[in-house]
C-alpha cells in the first residue's frame, strides 16, 4: 500500500505507512530498498541516508547502495541549511561558487534547449523562434538546439525536419535511460567536480542539468534559452554553474502547480534564482494572464516577468491552409459542401477537456442539422471520446482524423474552431485559425482571451457548461453576413498583432 501511495505521489500517507512498517518489522529489506529509492527521487537525501546506513550497519547490500551513499554524502556536505532538501538545498553553494558571468570572452552564440519536438504549442514556437533567429542574428552558425528526446515512437520528433531546414544544429541528449554527450569536450578538474554534483542530483533534475552543464562548458554560449519550467530551472542551475552570461527561461502557461505537472522544487528555485541573479536571468511568458499568475505564485512584481506574444509566419500559414486545401480535406473524409464544420486541433488530455468539447458538440448536433465535427490530434483521452461519438445518434457527423502534417489544410476545412481548455498560455491554434479566416470560440483559460480578436470578431465563453456554450455558439453564427465579417476582422487583427518580426525584436532585446 505504501508503494501505491508513492506512485500516486501521496507522500504523506506513504511516509506514515513506511515508518509504521519499519517500527513493526525493522528487519524488512525489500520495502526499505524501495523507500530509499523513493526518498532519493524526491530529494530527501538526509532521510534516505539514515536507511542507507541501516543496510551498511548490518553489512547488507542492494543494487546502487554504494552510489546512493556517495551521492548523499557529497551533496549533504555542501548544503548549509538543515534539514537539506535537494536540489534547492544546493543552490546557495552553487551561487557562491559559480564563475563570474561575462560576455567579453564569449562569441555571442545562442544555445536553445527544449525537452522534445512533439506536436505542441511550445514546440511550434521553438521552430518559429529559430526561424526568426536565423534571419536576424549576424552569425546564424552559432545557434544550437539541444533536445531531450527525439524518440519517433513517442512522436517527439514532429518538428525535427522543419527545424533542420532552418540550418540550425540539433542534438539529442537522451536515448532511453542514457544521457548522451553532444559535444566532444574534456572538462577541467573544476568542471568535473561540478558535473559530479549534478550527477548526484535526483534523477528528475540530473537528466536535464547534467547534459546542459556539459554543453555550456563545451560551447560557452553567450545566451541560453530554456523552454518550460522543469527544464528551465534545472538548466538555469547548470548555466549559472557554467558561467553563461544571459539565461532566458520561457514559461509557456500559467503556474505549474496542477498536480500532474507539480515539481516541489520549482517554486523555491525560481524564487532564489530570480532574487539572486535578476540581471542574469530573464523569465518570459507568452501571455499577460500567464505572467500575472506566475508573479502571484512567485511573489514577484509584474515587471519582473517579460511578456512576448507568440509570433507566426503568416504567409507560409496561408499558403498551407488555402481555401482549396480546405475543400480537399473535406472531400477526403466525405464532409458535405453544405456542412458547417466545427473543429478542434490539439492533444486529447485532461487540461484540454475533450469531454467538454464533445458534450458541447452533441448539443450543437441536436440543434444544427448541417453541423459536422472535425477533431485533429491524438492523446490519452482520444479513444474514450471517439467511442462516445460513435455511440451517439450523430456518429456519422464526427470525424476523428488523428495527427495531421501539415495541419493547416485541415484547419481551413473548418468554419469555427472551438477550444475548451482548462489551462492555456497563449494558444497558437486560436491565432492560426483566425489567420486562415476561421472563427474561434474558446473558454476563458489563461491567455486564451489575448489570442481572440475583440469587438465581436471572436467568442470567449462566459461559462464552461456545455448547454450555455452551445447557446453562445449558435447566437454567434446565426447571422451569416455578420459572421463572415467577423472572420475577416479577426484575420486583419492577427496579421497586425502576431508577426514574427515583432516577436524577433522582443526576443533579441531579451537576449541582450
Amino acid at each position: 500500500m505504501a508503494r501505491l501511495y508513492c506512485v500516486a505521489e501521496n507522500y504523506v500517507q506513504s511516509d506514515q505507512l513506511y515508518d509504521s512498517l519499519f517500527l513493526s518489522f525493522p528487519e524488512e529489506q525489500s520495502a526499505r530498498q524501495a523507500y530509499v529509492r523513493n526518498l532519493m527521487k524526491r530529494g530527501l537525501y538526509e532521510k534516505a541516508l539514515l536507511h542507507i546506513r541501516w543496510f551498511l550497519e548490518f553489512d547488507l547490500d542492494f543494487s546502487g547502495l554504494d552510489q546512493f551513499e556517495e551521492h548523499c554524502t557529497l551533496l549533504l556536505d555542501l548544503c548549509e541549511q538543515k534539514p537539506a532538501i535537494l536540489p534547492e538545498g544546493i543552490l546557495p553553494w552553487l551561487l557562491q561558487n559559480s564563475p563570474v558571468a561575462s560576455r567579453q570572452d564569449r562569441d555571442g552564440s545562442i544555445l536553445m534547449v527544449v525537452s522534445s519536438l512533439r506536436a505542441g504549442g511550445a514546440e511550434r514556437q521553438v521552430l518559429n523562434t529559430l526561424k526568426v533567429l536565423k534571419a536576424q542574428v549576424d552569425d546564424p552558425v552559432n545557434i544550437q538546439l539541444l533536445v531531450g528526446s527525439l524518440d519517433p515512437k513517442k512522436s517527439a520528433n514532429f518538428y525535427l525536419n522543419d527545424i533542420l531546414q532552418t540550418g540550425v544544429d540539433v542534438c539529442e541528449f537522451e536515448n532511453g535511460d542514457k544521457t548522451a554527450t553532444c559535444s566532444a569536450y574534456e572538462m577541467t578538474p573544476e568542471q568535473t567536480a561540478i558535473a559530479n554534483i549534478f550527477a548526484a542530483m535526483p534523477a528528475d533534475v540530473r537528466r536535464f542539468a547534467l547534459p546542459v552543464y556539459h554543453e555550456c562548458c563545451a560551447n560557452r554560449p553567450s545566451v541560453i534559452h530554456l523552454w518550460q519550467d522543469r527544464l528551465g530551472v534545472c538548466g538555469a542551475m547548470a548555466a549559472i554553474a557554467a558561467g553563461v552570461p544571459r539565461i532566458v527561461i520561457g514559461a509557456r502557461s500559467t503556474r505549474p502547480d496542477a498536480r500532474r505537472r507539480h515539481r516541489r522544487y520549482l517554486k523555491p528555485i525560481y524564487q532564489t534564482l530570480l532574487k539572486a541573479r535578476p540581471k542574469q536571468i530573464c523569465l518570459l511568458n507568452n501571455s499577460h494572464a500567464g505572467a500575472d499568475d506566475y508573479a502571484k505564485w512567485l511573489q514577484l512584481s509584474a515587471n519582473q516577468i517579460q511578456v512576448i506574444h507568440n509570433g507566426f509566419d503568416l504567409e507560409a500559414l496561408g499558403r498551407r491552409g488555402s481555401v482549396k486545401a480546405g475543400k480537399n480535406s473535406r472531400e477526403t473524409i466525405n464532409i458535405p459542401k453544405s456542412a458547417f464544420v466545427f473543429g478542434s486541433v490539439g492533444r486529447f488530455t485532461m487540461e484540454k477537456r475533450p469531454e467538454l468539447w464533445v458534450d458541447t458538440a452533441m448539443i450543437l448536433a441536436k440543434h444544427l442539422d448541417t453541423a459536422h465535427f472535425l477533431l485533429v490530434g491524438d492523446g490519452p483521452l482520444l479513444e474514450a471520446q471517439a467511442k462516445r461519438a460513435k455511440a451517439s445518434p450523430y456518429s456519422d457527423r464526427f470525424h476523428f482524423v488523428g495527427i495531421k502534417r501539415p495541419v493547416e489544410p485541415w484547419m481551413s476545412a473548418m468554419d469555427l474552431l472551438m477550444l475548451t481548455s482548462k489551462r492555456e498560455g497563449l494558444p497558437n491554434v486560436l491565432v492560426e485559425a483566425q489567420a486562415l479566416e476561421i472563427a474561434v470560440a474558446t473558454t476563458n483559460a489563461g491567455g486564451a482571451k489575448e489570442a481572440v480578436a475583440a469587438n465581436g470578431a471572436g467568442l470567449v465563453f462566459s461559462s464552461d457548461q456545455p448547454d450555455a456554450m452551445a447557446q453562445q455558439v449558435m447566437e454567434f453564427i446565426q447571422d451569416a453576413d455578420e459572421f463572415a465579417a467577423a472572420r475577416q476582422r479577426a484575420k486583419v487583427w492577427v496579421n497586425n498583432a502576431f508577426t514574427l518580426k515583432d516577436m524577433a525584436k522582443k526576443v533579441l532585446s531579451c537576449y541582450s
